[in-house]
């Protein structure tokens, strides 16, 4: 249980208290940490965050109503008047504050701690950590896509004296985010899946997302401390450091995969063990997801977990959502990778759609929305994705988005008639022109930026083959 009294609140977060409160700092003691006045209890400590779109302070009259003892807030001008049986914290950044809030609690826990980081692939491979390791621990991960200091904090106000293993996947879309999310959650042991090129708008380079995810090895806390990269990345493989271990499907790595092979359910592989070969089948597709897999089994190897249980628990493994989740609709196949995108993961999951589409009368169509945070890169990024669904046999580019359409203009530039294109304003139109277009066996891979809300398509075709 989350627990602090206010000197603790006050010396963590480096806060200063406002007004007088009759209450003892070293007597009250608060049991939950809080960021919604909707779900507050009196208990809790109330955080009022703040972001591009919200503002916690305008919600403290009703955590006060509600019976809280502790506010901390940066902005002290927007309360009236301070009543005498709360106390309030002032902070230069309630966000921070948490994160500080997080990290102390953490401390209080000597347990194994796995940081997950990498360009893609980071919610798949702590996913697959989390299902192996929770068949021979109690375990601690982050839900969904819960990365930033936020996420995280909210993840580490969990852990309990039951669970031995936290597994966090960190994010980061601008410098020094790794080093200030590692600090907070002292992990023992890394991962990074790969340096690709989402987010270059922020960081102008790949090199400058290298160092920038490899901050996390440098913040590893205790002896033990051990690092599992991907060996077949030109920056990864740079490392060089104690208790490294590569992983991939060169022969110079440790950890290896061999006879890959690829279906509409699912991918298959091989991994050496002493003198003779494991097989693993699981239902993710995609050469990327091999390489995930690949750090799951490698984490999985270091906890000393055998090979039955971590192959029985990848066969069973679901894809997280909008990640390349294949969905029948109507004898049509869709790809659903609409929860992000950036060059790179799109290429493999076009590459992945080639490679399972093995119907030759079927069409191929590539929905694609705007992939965001390119910043200069975002002109040409746009234009290869249009190179990238010919070379991959595609007949047909629909584009949603303002820099989804510099795709199309490549092609028609081009006057390229082998592919079809257009661009278009609304989901439900995208959706309505695929509806009288497709046939039994053909293929649908649909992928854009979060903000995109690429999934919308899907839905409105659904709704579209039911009535």
């Amino acid at each position: 249980m989350v627990c602090f009294n206010i000197k603790e609140i006050l010396e963590t977060t480096n806060g200063r208290l406002l007004g007088k409160c009759n209450s003892d700092m070293d007597c009250t003691t608060l049991n939950g940490i809080a960021t919604d006045s909707r779900t507050i209890s009196g208990e809790d400590i109330f955080i009022a965050l703040r972001g591009q779109n919200f503002d916690g302070h305008k919600f403290i009259n009703t955590a006060v109503k509600k019976g809280v003892k502790c506010v901390i807030i940066s902005d002290f001008k927007k309360i009236a008047i301070f009543p005498k049986n709360i106390f309030f914290i002032v902070v230069k950044d309630t966000t921070r504050a948490m994160g500080e809030l997080a990290k102390q609690y953490r401390s209080r826990f000597n347990i194994a701690a796995v940081g997950i980081t990498g360009s893609n692939g980071k919610t798949t491979t702590k996913a697959l950590i989390a299902c192996i390791l929770e068949k021979k621990f109690p375990v601690l991960a982050n839900i969904g896509t819960e990365n930033n200091i936020f996420g995280l904090s909210k993840t580490l106000f969990g852990l309990s004296r039951t669970q031995k293993v936290i597994i966090a996947e960190l994010g980061t879309n601008h410098k020094g985010e790794i080093e200030v999310l590692a600090e907070i959650l002292q992990p023992n042991i890394a991962v990074i899946t790969n340096i690709a090129s989402a987010h270059i708008g922020n960081f102008n380079s790949k090199d400058r997302i290298f160092r920038e995810k490899i901050s996390l090895l440098r913040n590893l806390s205790g002896d033990s401390a051990v690092s599992f990269l991907n060996g077949d990345d030109k920056y990864l493989r740079k490392v060089k450091q104690k208790e490294v271990h590569f992983y991939g499907i060169k022969k110079s790595n440790e950890i290896i995969a061999k006879d890959i092979e690829f279906n509409l359910n699912g991918s298959s592989f091989k991994v050496k063990d002493k003198n003779s070969y494991v097989l693993f089948k699981t239902r993710l597709l995609g050469l990327h997801n091999i390489y995930n897999t690949l750090a799951a089994i490698a984490v999985a190897r270091f906890f000393k977990i055998d090979y039955t249980t971590i192959k029985k628990a990848i066969k069973t493994f679901k894809p997280p959502y909008g990640r390349l989740n294949i969905r029948k609709i109507n004898g049509v196949t869709f790809f659903d990778d609409t929860y992000n995108a950036n060059p790179d993961s799109l290429a493999s999951g076009l590459e992945t759609v080639n490679t399972v589409s093995t119907k030759k009368a079927a069409k191929k169509i590539l929905i694609l929305g705007d992939m965001l945070e390119l910043g200069k890169f975002t002109k040409k990024c746009h234009e290869d994705a249009a190179r990238l669904a010919k070379k991959h046999g595609f007949n047909y580019l629909l584009t949603f988005g303002e820099h989804s359409i510099l795709a199309t203009k490549q092609l028609r530039k081009n006057k390229d008639s082998s592919i079809f294109c257009r661009h278009f304003k609304k989901h439900s139109e995208i959706a309505n022109f695929i509806h009288n277009i497709l046939k039994k066996d053909d293929f649908v891979f649909i992928k854009g930026s979060r903000r995109m809300k690429m999934e919308e398509i899907i839905k409105c075709f659904t709704n579209f083959s039911t009535n």
